[in-house]
Order: C-alpha cells, then structure tokens, then sequence
C-alpha cells in the first residue's frame, strides 16, 4: 500500500497508500510486544539490553547503508543541509529530515523504548500479581484518547497536517493497540482465539471506509479518522490471526520479509524513474514495482540479511 502510495498516481490505491502506515503501525506492536511477551511467559523477564541490541541490528545496518546513499547524492548534487542531523539520529517525526519517509521510523524508535521501559515496570509494580500486565488495556485507552487530543490540539493552534500526522505523541496509539492485541494473545489466548473466529471483520469496515473517500491531509481523517482507522485495522489483524489465503501467503510473505529494505529504498526508485515528467501515467507501473521490490531485496541481501545472521549468532532470542 505505501509503494503504491508513493507512486503518486491519482488513483485508489494512490489514496490509501498512506493508510498502509497505519496498519504497520498495529502489526509491529502486535509483533514486538509478543516478542517480549513471550520472553516474559517462558523465562520470568525481559532483557532490555538485548531486546534493544536486537533491534539495533534489525533497524540500524539497513537504515545507515540507506542514509549513506543519501548523503552522498545529495552532496553531489549540492542539496546536503543541516536537515540530515534529524536522520541521523531518528528525529524525523519532529525535525524536517532529507528523507521524508523515515518519519515512521522516528515513531517506531521511540516506541522500542518506551515499550519495554513500560513493561519492565509494570513487572515491578505487579511482581505478586498473577496478571502482571493486565494493566496494559487500560493503558493502550488513555494512548488512545491522549493521542487524539494531541492531534486535535495541534490543529486548533494551526499546525500543519503532516506534523500532526507523523510526530511520534500523537501516533502511539495505533502501536498501542497492537501491544493489547499482543497481551491477549500471549496471556489470553482462548478469549483471543474466540474473538478472532468471529466475523468481526464487519466491524472493520465502516471504520476503515472513509479512507477510501476521505483526503489524508482532511483535519477529520488527520483527527478523528486515524484512529477509527486504527481500531479498523486491529480488529482486520485480530481477526485474520491464525488465517491464511488459499495456496498460503507465498509471494505475499516473500515481500513482507523484505518490506523494511523495499520500505527504505522505493522513493529512491521513484525518483529515478522519471514517470511523472515524462507523463506515463499509470504504463510505468510495472517498471516501479519491480524495480522497487528488485532494489529493496538488493539492499536486504547485501546489508539487512548478513548483520541479522550475525545478531541471531551473536545475540540470540532468548525465546528461540
């Protein structure tokens, strides 16, 4: 949906690109919680050093061998600024970076560490309790209404769309609700299996609609509609858990494998292909997705893949 999006022709999926954003958000709170979750359930503890350590090895070679790149194009081409200091050190949901993308992974930063901080607490406030997270959909509530606040409040004093959109106090909440999907399905798993077998889907829709009609850039969608679209899509991940398409996911996985690389490296395609100069409108399509996905598995190859070999020897899960 986001290389779709990025694309930029005006057509449906070009509108609800952005929205792809949104459904990541839900899916790494669901996987990253579970992680820590499951190191928790199997051995009593979550270890914040090496939880953070992982992460560095997932996030940081790809990013850094992506920014290179960047640096040194935008040098030659005479543009590198001061900008680059909010890549650089994950603020780009804050400070206007060169690559206008990597807000999310300002968000997703700070939530590897105000996640486990949080859960590591929680461990030392409840440690007699049999429910040592239970705490945590109360929590994902509060997320929920003080993220919308945040978002109505930068509104009303006039601030732009996309600040309000991508700065990490006001989009929490959607990896929040991923984190509760997670609890429940770690430490409730029977309820999170009955809930899941319902057609709950149903309830997804009228929530998830609007994107389809409604601009990105709308105060309503930037407000009110992100999080109706992130209630949306977690009750879509609840209820597709345990599901599969006919034939299995086959391609389908085979990109999400390397969806951080293709994520990272599709606008450097984009920008290169010339499609909107030249007016190809939609002929040039094809060209972009395949160059995008063929890159980003380039890129995966070449750095994300040999460093996760070297963390998973160096630094294995403790829940492997």
């Amino acid at each position: 949906m986001v290389v779709f999006g990025h694309y930029g022709y005006p057509a449906i999926l070009y509108r609800i690109g952005w929205s792809g954003v949104d459904l990541f958000f839900v899916l790494s709170g669901l996987l990253i919680s579970g992680l820590l979750f499951k190191e928790y359930r199997l051995t009593g503890s979550i270890g914040l050093k090496r939880f953070w350590i992982r992460r560095g090895f997932k996030i940081y070679p790809a990013f850094y061998g992506f920014l290179i790149f960047t640096i040194i194009s935008y040098a030659l081409l005479g543009k590198l600024s001061l900008n680059i200091f909010s890549d650089l050190f994950f603020m780009q949901d804050y400070f206007q970076p060169i690559a206008e993308h990597g807000w999310s992974l300002g968000v997703e930063e700070k939530f590897y560490i105000v996640l486990p901080i949080l859960l590591v607490a929680l461990m030392a406030m409840r440690k007699h309790k049999s429910d040592t997270f239970k705490p945590i959909p109360y929590i994902f509530l509060v997320i929920l209404v003080a993220c919308l606040a945040f978002r109505l409040e930068g509104l009303l004093t006039g601030q732009y769309w996309f600040e309000v959109h991508r700065q990490a106090h006001m989009r929490l909440d959607a990896l929040f609700a991923g984190v509760t999907l997670g609890y429940y399905k770690e430490f409730h798993a029977e309820s999170f299996r009955r809930a899941a077998s319902l057609p709950i889907w149903l309830l997804a829709l009228p929530l998830l609609l609007p994107i389809l009609f409604v601009e990105i850039s709308s105060p309503v969608m930037v407000s009110l509609g992100a999080t109706a679209t992130l209630v949306g899509f977690a009750i879509l991940v609840l209820w597709s858990t345990g599901k599969t398409l006919p034939g299995g996911l086959g391609p389908i996985a085979w990109v999400g494998k390397y969806s951080y690389s293709i994520y990272l490296w599709n606008l450097v395609v984009e920008s290169k292909l010339g499609h909107k100069e030249a007016g190809w409108g939609l002929a040039s399509l094809p060209f972009y997705l395949a160059a995008s996905i063929g890159v980003g598995f380039l890129a995966a190859y070449l750095i994300e893949t040999p460093f996760l070999a070297l963390r998973d020897t160096r630094f294995p899960a403790k829940t492997a």
